[in-house]
């Protein structure tokens, strides 16, 4: 089947995570775009559709995203 759209993964995601997309850095065209491009070419989205969709909220991207230091590094997480 098609694969699920970058830009509509990423938004998911996101909204799972509790990400204002209006607030900096998450209203930066420019990062967004570097994030759907790593989900584009992303072969875990299998892994990330159930996660970002179900109650879980998002918890083990961790396990699985490529975009997880970015992600925590931006909602100031640390490792």
């Amino acid at each position: 089947g098609k694969s699920p759209d970058a830009a509509a993964l990423l938004d998911n995601m996101l909204a799972a995570l509790g990400v204002d997309r209006t607030r900096r850095p998450f209203n930066e065209p420019a990062l967004i775009l570097d994030l759907q491009r790593l989900c584009m070419i992303c072969d875990r989205k299998h892994l990330c559709v159930p996660a970002f969709t179900a109650r879980g909220g998002g918890k083990h991207y961790r396990e699985f995203c490529p975009s997880t230091y970015t992600l925590d590094y931006m909602m100031g997480r640390r490792h």
